[in-house]
């Protein structure tokens, strides 16, 4: 499936299954992902040299709490 994301200031700001209307100071790249990694959520992709990359999910949330099993 392809995901946009929505890119401010070199961070993902969103990720949407549909395009982002244009936003001035704002850019959409569009990335083919899994179902899988696109119900992860955006905090599973960075924004590095002009490009959309994975990351390893986060273990935990914010607050501290696991919210990813490693194993």
């Amino acid at each position: 499936m392809i995901a946009y994301f929505r890119i401010k200031n070199n961070e993902i700001t969103g990720m949407s299954r549909y395009p982002y209307e244009e936003e001035e100071g704002c850019e959409t790249i569009e990335k083919e992902v899994t179902k899988e990694k696109f119900s992860m959520g955006v905090d599973i992709f960075v924004y590095e040299n002009g490009k959309i990359k994975e990351v390893p999910p986060p273990e935990y949330d914010d607050d501290g709490n696991k919210i990813w099993s490693t194993n």
